[in-house]
C-alpha cells in the first residue's frame, strides 16, 4: 500500500534526547538510542540496544533505581567472578596447572569488568546527587535550572540557547519562512 504524499507523516522523537528523526532507522541518529520495538526484540540489534543502556546507566545514571536495577543485574556476575577467582587460587595452590590459571584470568577478567561497571554507575550517581548539591551550596546557583537535550549540561531556564553547545528549544524556520511566521 502505497502512502499518499497529503497523508500525514508520523514525527519520530528520540525519547532519550528528543532530536527529530529525519530517516526511517531503528536507532537516533544523534545519541545512538533505540527508537523502535524492533531494536529492542531482534537479537543483534538488542546487543546495541543493552549497550546504550548499561552505558547511560554506568555515565548518567538520573535515578537511585537505575543504580539499583544495576546492582541486581551486574552484581551477581561480580560474585560469581569472584567465586570463580578465588577457586582458582586455591586450584593452583593444590595442584599448579593449566586449569587454575585460567580460572583465575577469567575470574580476574569478570571483576575487572563488571566491579568497573558497578563503581562507575554508582560513583556517577553519588556525584551526582551529592557533588552538585555542594557545588551549588558553594558557587549559588540559580535554582530554575535545565538539561540540553543535546550536550547534557545545565543551563539557566532564562536562556534560551545552551552556552555550551549553542543547542536551542527555539524553533527556528528557514529564513525565507520567517515573514509567514512573524
Amino acid at each position: 500500500m502505497s502512502q499518499n504524499s497529503s497523508d500525514p507523516v508520523p514525527l519520530r522523537m528520540c525519547t532519550s534526547c528528543g532530536g527529530i528523526q529525519e530517516r526511517d532507522e531503528h536507532f537516533c541518529e544523534k545519541c545512538g538510542a533505540p527508537i523502535t520495538q524492533h531494536a529492542h526484540s531482534d537479537y543483534i540489534l538488542g546487543i546495541h540496544s543493552r549497550g546504550f543502556a548499561l552505558h547511560k546507566a554506568t555515565h548518567d545514571p538520573r535515578k537511585f533505581i537505575v543504580v539499583l536495577g544495576t546492582w541486581l543485574w551486574v552484581g551477581p556476575s561480580l560474585v560469581l567472578c569472584l567465586m570463580l577467582f578465588f577457586s582458582g587460587l586455591v586450584v593452583l595452590f593444590q595442584e599448579p596447572g593449566m586449569g587454575g590459571r585460567i580460572m583465575v584470568a577469567a575470574g580476574a577478567a569478570g571483576i575487572w569488568l563488571f566491579g568497573t561497571i558497578l563503581y562507575r554507575t554508582t560513583s556517577a550517581w553519588l556525584v551526582q546527587r551529592f557533588g552538585n548539591s555542594r557545588a551549588s551550596a558553594d558557587q549559588s546557583e540559580p535554582e530554575d535550572q535545565q538539561d540540553c537535550l543535546d550536550c547534557g549540561k545545565p543551563f539557566a531556564t532564562t536562556q534560551t540557547r545552551c552556552p555550551a553547545c549553542s543547542w536551542s528549544y527555539a524553533v527556528e524556520y528557514p529564513k525565507d519562512d520567517q515573514a509567514k511566521w512573524k
